[in-house]
């Protein structure tokens, strides 16, 4: 198998190879949950190069952040499963005003919100999908919810008495697909469920045959109308399937890493060049499916080899016409410079402009050339 690797040995190596991708500028990143650092590294959506490795910092509050949605309004929702299985006091959804800037938990235990594996925006309203089938004090259990982009108006969207656990959800024309693992010897294990928008139909898109798809875990979009799940364990790798549940051509690609042996995908997504970037573990890589070549872009360890980072799932984020105000407030004022002078000197994030991995004068002339109200 061919193969091309472009690595990151070690993260103090990181600061000085940050791959700027147009960060500065009306696109969209990839952000990538790391549970150890309890923080999200993103990543370009065009090539996957790394664009931050503290996008959105740790905020004390966020528990193994798992996705993230940013709403018009420039408010952000972070999904966590917290720590442990069952319900906690860090599992929900918690809201930032900016990345890395604590407002409040949105949702949580006591309205039978945890465990959330997936997060996502469609038709107006916030998804959520809970992976536990452990019942809590509210009653709560695995399924997808849905909420109004202010935090109001939660309601159950469907609960399949049959699923075991929901371990990602894309959504697709009519509805959603989602990856249900069930640890349950007698019931239907490692498939796949298409729920529609109302919770009324809940079909199996795709049931995999024994040695095949184990342990699914995130399951993206596709341009075509397919998704593609990333498999824990098994045969684990990136699974892609057509739009009706039939494997695709190519159907698999198994993920090897740096030592060119295996490595679990938790997060999988569609980069704009036709590629695929994954992450699991201490690796974030891009495969091309069709060529059959993987390419490491950060293997997250020590020099003595110590696991600094542990990834998990992949969210695609718009960015702002204006990034420079930081606040939302459709301007870049006072308030904006403050934010930025309060990061100064720190390692990237969404005050490091132009993406270099430090907020320091290149970044304030930005902001300052960009004083005034934003475009549009």
């Amino acid at each position: 198998m061919a193969r091309g690797i472009s690595r990151i040995p070690h993260l103090p190596a990181l600061a000085g190879a940050l791959m700027v991708a147009g960060a500065a500028s009306a696109e969209s990143l990839l952000l990538v949950g790391d549970s150890t650092g309890d923080k999200f590294w993103a990543f370009s959506a065009v090539t996957g190069a790394l664009v931050s490795d503290n996008y959105i910092p740790d905020d004390g509050q966020m528990a193994q952040p798992r996705q993230c949605v940013r709403l018009p309004s420039g408010t952000w929702y972070i999904g966590e499963p917290g720590v442990g299985l069952g319900c906690s006091a860090s599992d929900g959804v918690i809201e930032h005003s900016s990345p890395g800037v604590f407002v409040r938990r949105v949702q949580d235990q006591s309205t039978g919100i945890c465990d959330v594996n997936a997060i996502c925006l469609r038709d107006g309203k916030v998804w959520i999908g809970r992976g536990d089938s452990v019942v809590n004090a509210a009653g709560g259990l695995s399924g997808i919810y849905s909420m109004n982009l202010d935090g109001t108006g939660l309601a159950v969207v469907s609960q399949p008495s049959t699923m075991g656990c929901l371990r990602g959800m894309a959504p697709v024309p009519g509805g959603f697909v989602v990856s249900d693992y069930s640890t349950s010897a007698s019931g239907p294990a490692n498939r796949l469920l298409r729920i529609s928008t109302d919770g009324q139909s809940v079909t199996v898109f795709h049931q995999p045959e024994a040695g095949g798809m184990t342990f699914p875990q995130q399951v993206s979009p596709l341009p075509n109308g397919g998704v593609v799940v990333a498999a824990f364990s098994g045969n684990p790798g990136l699974y892609f399937f057509n739009a009706d549940g039939t494997p695709a051509e190519p159907s698999y690609y198994r993920t090897q890493g740096p030592t060119w042996t295996v490595i679990s995908p938790r997060g999988c997504y569609p980069l704009e060049n036709g590629k695929v970037l994954y992450a699991g573990g201490t690796v974030v890589g891009v495969v091309d499916p069709v060529m059959q070549e993987e390419f490491i872009i950060v293997n997250a360890v020590s020099p003595t080899g110590t696991a600094i980072a542990n990834f998990s799932a992949i969210s695609r984020i718009d960015i702002a016409d204006c990034p420079a105000d930081f606040n939302d407030d459709n301007s870049v004022d006072g308030n904006d410079l403050g934010f930025l002078l309060a990061a100064w000197g720190t390692p990237g994030g969404s005050a490091d402009l132009n993406g270099d991995g430090s907020v320091d004068g290149n970044d304030l002339g930005r902001l300052l050339a960009d004083w005034g109200p934003c475009p549009g």
